[in-house]
This record gives C-alpha cells, sequence and structure tokens, in this order.
C-alpha cells in the first residue's frame, strides 16, 4: 500500500513540475519563431518515458535497458518519445539492473566546437 501512495506521488510531483514548467514556458513572448520549445518537448518526453520504464519493471522486474526494449513490452510508446527536443536519442542507464532506481538522460543540444551549448536533463525513475 505504501508503495502504491509514493509511486501515486512521485508520478503526481512531476506531472506538477512538467506542467509548471509548460505554463512558464508558454508566458514568454517569442517574437522570432513559432516552433516548438526543445525544453518543453524533452521535459514531457522524459516524463512519459519515466512512466513506461515503471510499468515495464512492474511488468518484468527489471528496466528497460533501451527504447527498443521497452517498446517491445510496453504497448503506445510512440518512437519520438525516445528522442529529446532536439532530436537526440534519450538514454537508459542504471547502476544495476536490481537497483531501484534507473536515468533517462539527455544531453540537450548537439556538440559544437565550443563545448555543450545546453546542460544534461536527468530524469531518475525510482521503484
Amino acid at each position: 500500500m505504501k508503495r502504491n501512495v509514493t509511486v501515486t506521488l512521485g508520478v503526481t510531483a512531476v506531472l506538477l513540475v512538467v506542467l509548471i514548467l509548460a505554463t512558464l514556458g508558454r508566458s514568454v513572448v517569442h517574437t522570432t519563431s513559432n516552433r516548438p520549445d526543445p525544453l518543453a518537448i524533452t521535459c514531457y518526453n522524459l516524463t512519459q518515458l519515466a512512466i513506461a520504464c515503471r510499468d515495464y519493471r512492474r511488468s518484468t522486474g527489471v528496466w528497460p535497458t533501451n527504447g527498443f526494449a521497452l517498446r517491445r513490452v510496453v504497448s503506445g510508446i510512440a518512437t519520438n518519445l525516445l528522442c529529446d527536443g532536439w532530436g537526440m536519442e534519450v538514454e537508459f542507464k542504471m547502476y544495476a539492473n536490481t537497483a531501484p532506481q534507473m536515468h533517462l538522460v539527455s544531453y540537450g543540444q548537439k556538440f559544437s566546437r565550443s563545448g555543450w551549448t545546453n546542460a544534461e536533463f536527468i530524469q531518475e525513475v525510482t521503484w
């Protein structure tokens, strides 16, 4: 019972953060472009992947090692969810498959000669 409450509270907190970020992102006036915000897309995709990873863990007892494994077990995962807002593939990282958490990692914009132009985005997924 406590695990279900903890998972529910965790998912609710993540969704609340995404909602706040989306609201703040819409309040900024964009005069140069109407393109989708890559940060908002990344936050949404990482949240959806976190939920799917929990479903995978619940079904198999282990964390998914990549998007292909995730899509084989959890239905309804679109291929565009496996990429961040900049079109780069989200990495699945874990220290041990039996650990109580894993991480979904987005590296932001592509590497340029001046180095990484955006910080990493990491979504912790807990069991």
